[in-house]
C-alpha cells in the first residue's frame, strides 16, 4: 500500500478530531489575539504536502519572505511554528524560558529509539534540571581544561593518519573525533581495537546517531503525529518506522549501557583513566556521602551518552564543511597559512595557548559554523502554556523550530551570507560585535537548551583544523574522466537527515610546501 494511500486513509479515520480540534475557540483570555500567519493549508491535512523533505532550513527561509520571520503551519492538526529571527528566539527562550525551553513529544526518536532519556529531548522538568547540572560540573571552561591535552595529541594522530592514506580522510575525520570523544567522556584510550577492527562501543554510537539523524527530520515519520500507529499490526499497514526505530534503539542501549560498564568496571578494578564519566561518578559519590539523594546513577549513564552522541557528530561534521570551505576556497586556505607561517613558524604545530594570536583561524572556525549550521534547524522546543507574542497566540502544545540557518544568513548581520567570508569576523566592525551576529550565539541553540558541550567543541575544531592547516595543503577533486580539477558542490549541503561523507568529493591532501 502506497505512502498517499495510508495518508488518505489516516486522514479519514482522524477527520473528526481534527476537525473538533480545528474549531475551537480561543482561550477566554486570548480570544482578541490574532492568529500566527503561515501558508493556507487543506481540509484537516493543513501543510503536510507542502512540507519539504530537504533544505526545510532554505524553504522556511523562502516562506519568511511571504509571512514574516514568525509563521505557523499545520500537519494533520498540530501546529509547528517557524522562528527564522534570532531576537525572537530570544524573546521565546530567554526571556521567556520557563515556557519554551521543553520538548515537543517526539514518539519515533523519542519513545520509540530510546533518545528521551537523553538530556537532548528531555522535557524541561526535573530530570533535565539534574542531568544538565551533571554536563555542566564536566563541560564547563575550568573542568574542560584538565582534558585539553586529549584533543592535542589526538589531533597530531590525526595528521598522521592523513599522511599514511589522504584520499581516506573522510574516515580519518570520523576515527579522530570519535577517539577524541570517547576518550573524553569516558577515558577510553582507543576507539579501535587489535587489527584496526572499530571498537564495538563506538561503532554503536555512530549507528545510533545516524537513526537518530533520520527519526528527527521534521515530518519524516506519521506516528510522531499520529501515535496511535505504535498499535498498528506491522502487516496491517507497512508504515516503515518500526525497523528503523528497532534498529536505533538497539544501538544506542548498547553504546549507552556498554560504555557505562565499561567506566564501572574500570572504577572497580582500580584502573579507571581520568574522565568526564569518571568525574560524574564522583560527584554522585560525594553528594550521596553528605546527603541521602536520590540515586543519579541513571541519570549519570544517559548524560554521558547524550554528551558522547553530541560530541561524535557535532565536531564531524563542521569538520566536513571546513574541508569542504578549504577546496572551494583556496585563497582562504593561503591566508590561515600565512597567519600560522607568521605566528608559529615551521619549527612545530601550533597549540591551544597560540588561540588567541591566531584571530583569522578562529575567524574561519566562527565562518564554518555560521555557512553550513550542523543542526540548521536545530531540535524543536514547545510551548507549555498558553502565550502572547506581539498581539498573535501560541498555544500550548506548540512545538517550535528555530532556524539557525535563517539567523546565519540573515543580511542585517552578515553581508553577502551564501558566501564564505572569515574576513567578516575580523576588522574594526566584525560580524560578531553584536550577539545576533556571533555564531555561537546561535549555533549551539538557545537558552536553558544550549548545548553544554559549546567551548569542548571549539576546543576540538581549533585543534584539528590549526594542526592540518600548518601541515597540509588541501586540493580540488580531480574529475576521474577528465583528469582536471572541479569544483565541489557546496549548496548542497544536507541537514541531519542525510550522511555527510557522501556529500564532498574526495579531496587529495599534500604535505604542505614550503615558501621560497
Amino acid at each position: 500500500m502506497g505512502y498517499l494511500t495510508q495518508i488518505i486513509l489516516l486522514v479519514i479515520a482522524a477527520t473528526c478530531w481534527t476537525f473538533s480540534r480545528s474549531k475551537q475557540r480561543l482561550p477566554a483570555p486570548y480570544a482578541h489575539l490574532k492568529p500566527v500567519p503561515g501558508p493556507k493549508g487543506l481540509p484537516f491535512v493543513g501543510n503536510a504536502f507542502r512540507m519539504p523533505r530537504v533544505m526545510e532550513w532554505k524553504v522556511f527561509k523562502e516562506w519568511s519572505n511571504i509571512y514574516g520571520n514568525i509563521f505557523k503551519v499545520s500537519v494533520f492538526g498540530r501546529t509547528i511554528i517557524v522562528v527564522n529571527s534570532f531576537d525572537i528566539a530570544i524573546e521565546l527562550t530567554e526571556k521567556r524560558g520557563a515556557i519554551y525551553s521543553s520538548r515537543p513529544n517526539l514518539i519515533m526518536a523519542g519513545r520509540l529509539m530510546g533518545f528521551n532519556a537523553t538530556y537532548p529531548l528531555m522535557p524541561y522538568n526535573d530530570g533535565l534540571r539534574a542531568a544538565r547540572r551533571l554536563a555542566h560540573h564536566t563541560l564547563s571552561p575550568r573542568p574542560v581544561k584538565s582534558f585539553l591535552d586529549v584533543p592535542e595529541t589526538e589531533g597530531g594522530r590525526w595528521l598522521r593518519r592523513l599522511l599514511n592514506n589522504p584520499k581516506d580522510w573522510k574516515q580519518a575525520v570520523a576515527e579522530t573525533n570519535g577517539a577524541t570523544t570517547m576518550k573524553i567522556i569516558y577515558g577510553l584510550v582507543s576507539g579501535y581495537q587489535a587489527g584496526g577492527q572499530k571498537d564495538p562501543m563506538v561503532k554503536a554510537f555512530e549507528v545510533a546517531l545516524h537513526a537518530f539523524s533520520l527519526a528527527i527530520a521534521p515530518g519524516a515519520h506519521l506516528v510522531d503525529f499520529f501515535p496511535s500507529l505504535q498499535k498498528v499490526p506491522a502487516w496491517l499497514f507497512r508504515f516503515g518506522f518500526r525497523d528503523l526505530a528497532d534498529h536505533g534503539k538497539d544501538a544506542l542501549m548498547y553504546s549507552a549501557n556498554s560504555s557505562w560498564t565499561f567506566v564501572q568496571n574500570q572504577v572497580a578494578a582500580g584502573t579507571a583513566r581520568p574522565s568526564m564519566a569518571l568525574d560524574t561518578l564522583d560527584l554522585i559519590q560525594k553528594e550521596r556521602n553528605q546527603k541521602a539523594s536520590a540515586d543519579m546513577d541513571e541519570v549519570a549513564k544517559w548524560t554521558a551518552a547524550a554528551t558522547a552522541g553530541a560530541g561524535a557528530h557535532t565536531p564531524v561534521s563542521a569538520l566536513m564543511f571546513w574541508v569542504l570551505a578549504m577546496v572551494a576556497h583556496p585563497n582562504v586556505q593561503r591566508k590561515a597559512q600565512e597567519e600560522l607561517d607568521r605566528v608559529v613558524g615551521r619549527d612545530r604545530l601550533p597549540n591551544l595557548e597560540d588561540r588567541p594570536s591566531l584571530p583569522y583561524i578562529e575567524a574561519i572556525i566562527k565562518e564554518v559554523l555560521r555557512w553550513h549550521p550542523v543542526t540548521p534547524c536545530g531540535v524543536p522546543h514547545t510551548s507549555t502554556e498558553d502565550d502572547e507574542y506581539e498581539g498573535m497566540f501560541i498555544p500550548k502544545g506548540t512545538s517550535i523550530i528555530l532556524n539557525q540557518w535563517a539567523m546565519l544568513h540573515d543580511t542585517a548581520y552578515f553581508s553577502e551570507p551564501e558566501k564564505f567570508l572569515p574576513e567578516r569576523f575580523l576588522g574594526d566592525s566584525p560580524s560578531d560585535q553584536v550577539r545576533a551576529g556571533n555564531p555561537y550565539a546561535i549555533a549551539f541553540g538557545f537558552g536553558r537548551r544550549i548545548c553544554p558541550g559549546l567551548h569542548l567543541g571549539s576546543v576540538m575544531l581549533f585543534c584539528f583544523i590549526s594542526k592540518a592547516l600548518a601541515t597540509f595543503d588541501i586540493k580540488r577533486p580531480i574529475d576521474s574522466n577528465t583528469g582536471k580539477e572541479y569544483d565541489p558542490p557546496v549548496d548542497a549541503a544536507p541537514g541531519m537527515s542525510a550522511s555527510l561523507f557522501d556529500l564532498i568529493a574526495v579531496s587529495f591532501l599534500e604535505m604542505k610546501k614550503p615558501s621560497n
